[in-house]
C-alpha cells in the first residue's frame, strides 16, 4: 500500500485561538511477528516518530512503538499566532521521512 498523508484543520483562525490539528497516515504497520502462508516472517514495518512544525518551529512530537495500530491518527492543539505553514512529518523505522503540509490562515 502506498502511504497517504492527511492534515485537517480549520480554514482560518483568529490570532490566539487554539486550533485542533488532525494528522493521519495510511500505513499498514507490520509487527514482524506475522508469517505468510509459506511460513516466511513478514518483515517489521513501523512508523516510529511524528513531528509537527508551525512556520518552521516544532510544536508537537510523538514517538511510537510496536503496539501502534495501522493507519495512525493524532489529534492535538496548537495556538494560532500568524498565518503560516503547518508541516507534519512521519518517520519510518528505516529512516524514511514522509512529509505533508498545509497553510493555517490567521485573521
Amino acid at each position: 500500500m502506498k502511504n497517504k498523508l492527511y492534515i485537517k484543520l480549520p480554514d482560518e483562525a483568529r490570532q490566539g485561538d487554539e486550533v485542533f490539528v488532525r494528522a493521519r497516515i495510511d500505513h499498514d504497520m507490520e509487527s514482524g511477528w506475522r508469517t505468510t502462508q509459506e511460513g516466511q516472517t513478514i518483515p517489521q514495518d513501523l512508523v516510529r516518530e511524528f513531528a509537527c512544525r508551525y512556520n518552521g518551529q516544532e510544536v508537537f512530537r510523538a514517538a511510537f512503538d510496536a503496539g501502534m495500530s495501522p493507519n495512525p491518527y493524532l489529534g492535538f492543539y496548537i495556538r494560532a499566532t500568524e498565518t503560516g505553514t503547518i508541516e507534519c512529518t512521519w518517520v519510518t523505522q528505516e529512516g524514511g521521512r514522509l512529509t505533508t503540509s498545509t497553510v493555517l490562515n490567521v485573521i
